[in-house]
């Protein structure tokens, strides 16, 4: 039986180039013609993921599976993937474009307790980490150790698998 071991050393800030491929511009808000809804593109493809990763952010969110309507400005609609609940009925959605999930939400109702790119930037750490945290329970890894340097943003993860 042999072990081996890895140390996965992820540095999360404003974007995962290693996991993902960024697009090509920076993130930036697009508000589709004669709409108040703000699109935020994302690199996230994995629903199940997705889902997992903002309940990581934030354990009391209520999120609904869609397909499900969103309500914006003078109560426009739009039909969304996943949408957090908000309180002010304003919700925030999630819709596949392309094979990524883009977030869509009216930003004058948004009820967050942070900003929507600090908000994302936090989406893409979770996705990332829950994303590594797969492939390696797939490749039977099992995680021993996580450590998050808050002051450089880096998480390293130290993963074992024994080899009969």
């Amino acid at each position: 039986m042999k072990l081996f071991k890895m140390l996965l050393v992820v540095a999360l800030q404003n974007s995962c180039h290693a996991f993902f491929h960024p697009p090509a511009q920076k993130r930036t808000y697009v508000p589709p013609l004669s709409s108040h809804f703000s699109v935020i593109s994302t690199q996230i493809t994995d629903k199940a993921i997705l889902k997992k990763s903002l309940l990581d952010i934030n354990d009391q969110y209520t999120i609904y599976n869609g397909p499900t309507t969103i309500i914006g400005y003078n109560k426009e609609q739009i039909e969304v993937d996943l949408a957090i609940k908000q309180g002010n009925f304003h919700d925030i959605g999630f819709k596949l474009n392309n094979n990524a999930y883009e977030m869509v939400t009216d930003l004058q109702f948004w009820q967050q307790n942070v900003p929507p790119d600090v908000f994302i930037e936090r989406l893409v750490k979770r996705y990332t980490l829950n994303t590594i945290y797969l492939t390696c329970r797939e490749e039977g890894f099992v995680t021993e150790n996580v450590h998050e340097y808050l002051d450089t943003g880096v998480t390293e993860i130290v993963v074992s698998r024994y080899d009969h």
